[in-house]
């Protein structure tokens, strides 16, 4: 309950941010992030390539431990900076306003725009 009182204050940026980070999976990375939302052009108050905006919210999302930077063995890791959701429900939560229908469709686009 705490958590959705968190996520309920979050701005539509923030959100728009976590909704396309939960797409990519319980672990992601920074570059796989900036790619899909460059070339996805997701509507949103960011501009495509604005990469600094975008680690400011990743570091708001850390603060709030709704996210942790990987640092440890744990993936088999590329350079750049990693991270993975501090709690399943919580990746869940990120996409818990999003209809079934407009999520499948993301899904689908996040999945294209990587393969």
């Amino acid at each position: 309950e705490l958590l959705l009182r968190d996520f309920s204050h979050l701005s539509k940026e923030v959100r728009s941010v976590l909704v396309l980070s939960s797409c990519l999976g319980s672990c992601f990375s920074e570059r796989c992030l900036f790619l899909v939302w460059d070339k996805m052009g997701v509507n949103s108050y960011l501009h495509q390539g604005d990469r600094t905006k975008i680690r400011q919210i990743l570091a708001k999302a850390e603060e709030k431990q709704f996210i942790e930077r990987v640092t440890d063995g744990t993936y088999k890791l590329r350079a750049g900076r990693h991270y993975r959701w501090t709690h399943d429900r919580i990746m869940d939560l990120a996409i818990s306003n999003v209809p079934d229908d407009a999520l499948c469709a993301l899904r689908f686009e996040v999945g294209s725009t990587l393969f």
